[in-house]
């Protein structure tokens, strides 16, 4: 497969199965007028490839074209509020190398939220926030503070906290400290990824797949009209099944986007060395493609 396909460098979107569940949630959430909500999954279960989806959708997301951005949060050992109004400063794509104190950008943030909304010709912002999880009480006072400034502004922000199950216990901490500010902005409500979690669920990425043509372009055109990523959908997943069995998992376990990627790219790169009018690949074939991903997995998370 050529190191240029779009699979490869993950240039594509599939309107996963999260993916369209959550649309339908956040519709419901603004037309609900909730302000902020989290939505939490494992790692590498697709969120950040969710927030880019979002990002780049979100006209057709809640029907009308508006300002949305994003920002990574990543731990910090101290407070700091200078560092945070740099923080969400720089995911708007201004210039924080300019001085100033953190009032002062503080200030500049909402220039530039106003300054978004203007141009995009609603007064709604969103913010996504990934690895929430990460984000401190003082951090989130100092949220819910940016939150009632923008309002006195006339500009409605909408909140969604991406983040791991650690997000849990975050809130627990904000019940426990008596933050009910926080909790009321920002999570009251929840939403849970799920990842590929059955044959229909993959077989709606494959059929999208060879939709787009990157089957054709991996494999070549005559080789992906005679093996349709489609039909591999349930023995696929019977050999994921059958391997959790061999690990003692569930065979309800889901797959990470991570790993569905993973696995799809060793497939494709089995068919390009294939010839038409050959017999396909079998279900052991994907046992055996499987039990090589989960073990470079696994070695890969003890990296970590």
């Amino acid at each position: 497969m050529d190191l240029n396909h779009p699979f490869v460098l993950a240039h594509y979107h599939l309107t996963t199965p999260d993916i369209r569940l959550l649309i339908k949630q956040i519709k419901f959430w603004v037309f609900a007028s909730v302000k902020g909500a989290m939505i939490m999954g494992e790692k590498r279960i697709g969120k950040s490839y969710t927030i880019e989806f979002l990002l780049e959708n979100i006209e057709k997301v809640v029907g009308q074209n508006c300002y949305a951005f994003s920002v990574l949060w990543k731990p910090q050992a101290h407070f700091n509020e200078k560092r945070f109004w740099t923080r969400l400063l720089s995911a708007t794509g201004f210039d924080t190398t300019l001085p100033g104190d953190a009032d002062r950008l503080e200030a500049r943030f909402y220039k530039r939220i106003q300054l978004a909304a203007e141009t995009a010709g609603i007064p709604v912002c969103f913010l996504i926030i990934d690895e929430s999880q990460n984000i401190s009480a003082a951090e989130f006072v100092l949220l819910c503070h940016l939150f009632n400034e923008l309002e006195k502004r006339k500009i409605r922000l909408y909140t969604f906290l991406f983040g791991q199950d650690e997000l849990e216990y975050t809130k627990t901490l904000m019940e426990d400290a008596n933050h009910g500010q926080v909790i009321a902005r920002f999570m009251q409500h929840s939403h849970r990824m799920r990842g590929v979690s059955s044959s229909r669920c993959l077989k709606s990425l494959l059929v999208q797949l060879d939709k787009q043509g990157f089957t054709a372009d991996a494999v070549g055109k005559a080789v992906a009209e005679e093996y349709p990523l489609a039909d591999i959908a349930t023995p696929l997943w019977n050999a994921k099944k059958a391997v959790c069995r061999n690990h003692a998992e569930s065979i309800s376990k889901p797959w990470t986007m991570q790993t569905f990627q993973t696995v799809l790219a060793v497939i494709l790169q089995h068919l390009s060395r294939r010839g038409t009018n050959e017999p396909p690949m079998t279900e052991d074939d994907f046992k055996e493609i499987i039990e090589l991903v989960y073990a470079e997995e696994l070695v890969s998370g003890d990296d970590e």
